[in-house]
C-alpha cells in the first residue's frame, strides 16, 4: 500500500516528461530549407537545379546546388533566371532574363560586379556551366535570389542554358517549390 504513492509520483514525472511541447528552434546559418528545384531538359542535355534558402533573423541567403549532363567538353554554356515558366518543352516561352529591380550594367556582368548584373544572370555572376564530357556540378550562394513566388521571386520563374557561342536555348525547366527540409 505504501508503494503506491512514490509509484504515482514516479509515473506522474515520466508522463509530464514524455509529453512536454518544445518550439521550433529558430533558423540558423546551418539549418537549411530546399525552397526550390528545377528540372532542366533540352536536347542531349539534363539536370537539376537545387534552390536551398538558409540563414537566420539577421541574414537570408540562397544555396546553389546544380548537376547537369550532356555538355560538350570544354565548351562555355551560359546559364540564367528567366522571367516565365516553361509551357511545354518551349525554351522560347521563358521570355527575357529576370532582372526585378531593373539594374542597369554598364560594360559586362562579371564576378568582381555581381552588384549591377540582373539577378537572373548566373553565368555573369558566377561564371558559365563548362562542359566536362559527363557530368557537370557546382555549388555557390547568391544573396540576391528570392524564394519566393512574387514579382522579385524566382518560384514560377525558370533556368535556361544557352549556346556560348550562338545564345540559342538548348535546355530549360520551371523553378518550383519544393518545402523539403533538408541538411545543406
Amino acid at each position: 500500500m505504501h508503494l503506491i504513492g512514490p509509484a504515482l509520483s514516479l509515473l506522474s514525472i515520466i508522463i509530464t516528461t514524455a509529453f512536454t511541447v518544445t518550439a521550433d528552434p529558430s533558423p540558423t546559418p546551418l539549418s537549411c530549407l530546399r525552397a526550390g528545384m528545377a528540372e532542366v531538359a533540352g536536347p542531349g542535355i539534363s539536370g537539376t537545379f537545387h534552390f536551398r534558402l538558409f540563414g537566420n533573423e539577421k541574414e537570408v541567403m540562397t544555396l546553389v546546388n546544380f548537376q547537369v549532363h550532356g555538355l560538350q567538353n570544354n565548351k562555355k554554356y551560359p546559364y540564367h533566371i528567366h522571367e516565365s515558366p516553361i509551357d511545354n518543352t518551349d525554351c522560347q516561352s521563358a521570355k527575357g532574363h529576370f532582372n526585378p529591380t531593373k539594374s542597369i550594367l554598364v560594360g559586362k556582368c562579371t564576378k568582381d560586379k555581381r552588384a549591377s548584373c540582373e539577378t537572373g544572370d548566373l553565368a555573369g555572376k558566377f561564371g558559365p556551366l563548362v562542359g566536362t564530357g559527363t557530368t557537370v556540378t557546382g555549388r555557390y550562394v547568391d544573396s540576391s535570389l528570392v524564394m519566393k513566388q512574387t514579382s522579385l521571386g524566382i518560384l514560377g520563374r525558370s533556368i535556361v542554358i544557352h549556346d556560348g557561342e550562338t545564345g540559342a536555348r538548348l535546355a530549360c525547366g520551371t523553378i518550383k517549390a519544393n518545402p523539403n527540409r533538408l541538411g545543406c
